[in-house]
């Protein structure tokens, strides 16, 4: 089991960042896809805590950066995911 963090975006943001609040550890900082959808596998512990910071940006600077936080991941099997995106 691993956890699975999967962001619904805003077409207008241009990138996603996803981060663990406390030590600042970056698990995602990735290019916003056309379909808004953005998935990724993280390690368990975020399946059973709430220390997830998770941002979404644009590379222009035109709108406000806005962040998500006390995020847990959803507990899933890898052999099972989908990770279509």
């Amino acid at each position: 089991m691993v956890g699975l963090v999967e962001c619904d975006l805003d077409l207008d943001a241009e990138r996603c960042i996803i981060m663990d609040r406390n030590t600042m550890t970056v698990f995602a900082n990735a290019k916003v896809n056309t379909s808004g959808v953005l998935k990724r596998i993280i390690p368990r512990e975020y399946a059973v805590n709430n220390h997830l910071l998770i941002g979404i940006i644009d590379d222009t600077g035109e709108f406000n950066a806005v962040f998500a936080d006390g995020v847990k991941a959803q507990l899933v099997d890898i052999n099972t995911v989908d990770m279509s995106q």
